[in-house]
């Protein structure tokens, strides 16, 4: 026999209470001898037995009622052949837990293990009563309930599992557990009825290995209320190829130049792989191979070559290995910006001057480059130099960097603060001429709060130049400044003197940054964000006059990737992993432009997507989920040009490794842990009729309480002293 509801069991101590009501009541005297009363002793002995024995009778028929009420409740079945006469099956429901991650796309070359798991759910509903109450959670990096509520259809339900879809997500075992404990303790259907949990995955070593804290404590919960049954949809193998890792080794990709893609192949297998393709995607089309030796356990680098054209434009770039063990992890995605035309307005605040001097002329050279022999531009930015009085007749949502170069005082920061906060970017070279006082007057304590620094006082002498000091070169963490921080790069650096510089005191905003630092630690450049845009602030101008910075190589260098780094803005990442969320920024005036996302083939649909204002005056696009690894898109339709490229890749070092556990494993770290385990290919009908209770027949105690109240009145009543 067993019970559906246990826990009821201990309330079978309630049987006592009529036994205390018994010796409460007993008859409590005091001996007295009296010889008038001694001619009664004799019958009062003989009656003393009778009514304490009616007494005894009473007590016993109370305490078996009480009793055969808490068996009732607590609702025993009966496994016995032949004793369906007695009742009805025991009704249940029933969870499936069913893992979708990327690592159950692992193929033994029949099926892959989530077709395994979707085929053994189906034979699992097939083998349940009917009128069991289903419900499927489906589980990777969140745990969802892809059939909306629980359901008694049982056709329904296999149907509907026949359409679930791989994901290319990590393993989130504890939210799936969380969401089954959740059901099983709040929803109507299963909390009155025999509860069963089966948890279909291939139980990775990663996610198994350390079952602790919450992980632990849930499922020893679901084990004091349901019947736990695992399966294991693995095939028990290991051997797996990934590629790791996909970048360009610098953070700005030039058009027309030789740019280096590294790709990182990691080996999970026993076993070292030996010549190993690599091809090199661009735009879906291969365009180039090489092969690497991968040692057991270990890695290996494949490197190649690539010039991008000069195009403004995101490219699709993706290396692939041919290793059809775990095909989600042989493929990684990037998306690379490359910007071809980045138009910079420099705002010369000497116009006029020698122009071999000027701010002007330092920043147009370096920004203006041309091979010397084909006279071709070379390079993304091109710069504009105007006075800096004729600033406010550009339109500058026509650039995409505006310099102001010793320029004596700002005009119309409003102009250039709703520039900043589009995605533009704004530097600021400060030179002998400019007003401090109302650079901080207007640009930072009124309401345009652009610069990242107080601008204080010129400290040094431009004409003694043996006393100089130079910029740090380690500690180079900013994406400009981080080509400079390598053995062959850092005397580039080293080589600038600065005679005379400003004090700058950075605010205290989250969005401030120090770039790049002298080498006593006070701020060379301070950067704020802004909007989608940075702002930029130098100590020093950009002549040669307060320091030889202008005249280095490192000069053009650092201004072209300021450039870059601000002609991308501040947005979110193009390149994330699967299960994060993507978004980016459209023009306010688009905002009713409606936005179409198309998801990665062949498992990914199209779907449109709004725009929502934010408090900084912006529209922003927003996709909470990333289910798949590969390209995302996202395009006004009606405006041409105007689309976003998204890259998601799996996280493979959760994922690619296949090393498993079993059940001996399960039961040594979660000791006491009762359940049923049973492999891919094991026996479904015993894995679902295993230890289920079975004939219900709690109408039979609950016959025997009514009975013996009856018993129990009747014979009160009779056995009761007459009138």
């Amino acid at each position: 026999m067993a019970f559906l509801n246990p826990f009821l069991l201990g309330f079978a101590a309630l049987v006592s209470i009529p036994v205390i009501i018994h010796l409460l009541n007993r008859s409590r005297f005091r001996v007295v001898i009296w010889a008038a009363m001694e001619f009664l002793l004799r019958a009062i002995k003989q009656n003393q037995r009778r009514i304490q024995l009616r007494d005894i009778i009473l007590m016993i028929i109370r305490c078996a009622a009480l009793l055969m009420l808490v068996l009732a409740l607590a609702r025993p079945t009966v496994n016995a052949e032949g004793m369906g006469f007695l009742g009805g099956r025991a009704g249940s429901a029933a969870l499936i837990l069913l893992d979708n991650s990327m690592s159950m796309a692992c193929s033994d070359g029949r099926e892959t293990r989530f077709d395994a798991a979707k085929r053994i759910a189906r034979e699992i509903v097939g083998r349940l009563e009917k009128g069991t109450w289903v419900g499927i959670i489906l589980f990777s990096d969140e745990a969802s309930l892809p059939l909306g509520d629980p359901s008694q259809s049982l056709d329904f339900v296999k149907q509907e599992v026949d359409k679930l879809k791989q994901s290319d997500g990590t393993t989130n075992v504890e939210a799936a557990l969380l969401m089954a404990r959740e059901i099983f303790e709040k929803r109507r259907e299963f909390v009155a009825a025999g509860k069963e949990l089966y948890l279909i995955s291939d139980f990775q070593a990663a996610v198994w290995k350390d079952p602790g804290g919450r992980f632990a404590e849930t499922l020893r919960a679901l084990d004091a209320m349901a019947a736990l049954r695992f399966v294991n949809a693995g095939e028990g193998r290991r051997e797996n190829l990934a590629i790791r890792d996909l970048r360009t080794t610098d953070d700005f990709v030039t058009p027309d130049a030789p740019t280096t893609i590294v790709t990182e192949i990691r080996n999970y297998g026993d076993a070292d792989a030996a010549a190993v393709p690599v091809n090199l995607i661009v735009r879906g089309k291969p365009v180039a191979r090489a092969t690497v030796d991968v040692p057991a356990g270990g890695t290996a680098v494949a490197s190649f070559d690539y010039v991008f054209a000069r195009s403004d434009s995101i490219f699709e770039v993706a290396a692939k290995v041919d290793d059809h063990r775990l095909p989600n992890d042989d493929t990684r995605y990037l998306a690379a910006e490359v910007f071809s035309d980045i138009r910079v307005l420099v705002a010369d605040g000497k116009p006029g001057d020698d122009e071999s001097r000027t701010e002007g002329f330092y920043i147009s050279r370096s920004l203006n480059l041309v091979d010397p022999e084909t006279e071709a531009r070379v390079g993304p930015a091109s710069a504009e130099v105007v006075p800096h009085y004729r600033l406010g007749d550009r339109n500058l949502s026509n650039y995409r960097v505006v310099i102001l170069a010793d320029v004596p005082e700002p005009a119309n920061p409003a102009m250039l603060d709703r520039f900043v906060r589009a995605g533009g970017g704004l530097i600021v070279f400060p030179g002998d001429q400019v007003r401090s006082d109302i650079y901080n007057r207007k640009m930072l304590e009124g309401n345009m709060k652009l610069l990242p620094a107080r601008i204080g006082g010129a400290s040094g002498d431009e004409e003694k130049r043996e006393s100089s000091i130079g910029l740090a070169v380690s500690g180079l963490e900013h994406p400009v400044m981080r080509f400079f921080d390598t053995p062959e790069n850092r005397p580039l650096l080293a080589e600038a003197k600065f005679f005379k510089r400003y004090d700058l005191e950075p605010v205290a905003d989250e969005g401030v940054s120090v770039v790049a630092r002298f080498q006593d630690g006070k701020p060379f450049i301070v950067e704020r964000r802004i909007g989608s845009g940075f702002v930029w602030l130098a100590a020093a101008p950009a002549s040669a006059k307060w320091s030889n910075f202008p005249a280095q190589p490192a000069f053009p260098i650092t201004v072209n990737r300021a450039v870059q780094y601000m002609a991308q803005g501040f947005m979110p990442p193009r390149n994330v992993h699967v299960g994060d969320r993507l978004a980016g920024f459209v023009p306010p005036e688009d905002q009713a432009v409606p936005l179409v996302l198309t998801e990665p083939a062949p498992r990914g649909g199209r779907r449109q997507i709004e725009a929502i204002p934010t408090a900084d005056r912006r529209a922003m696009f927003e996709v909470p989920e990333t289910p798949f690894a590969g390209f995302y898109r996202v395009r006004q339709d009606k405006l041409k040009g105007a689309e976003f490229v998204f890259a998601a890749n799996p996280r493979c070092e959760k994922e690619s490794d296949l090393t498993a556990v079993g059940a001996e494993y399960i039961r040594a770290n979660l000791p006491g842990l009762e359940f049923i385990w049973m492999d891919r290919n094991g026996d479904v009908r015993a894995l679902v009729e295993g230890g289920r209770g079975g004939t219900e027949i709690w109408w039979v105690p609950m016959f025997a309480v009514f009975l013996l109240l009856a018993i129990e009145s009747a014979l009160a009543a009779h056995w009761a002293p007459k009138a």
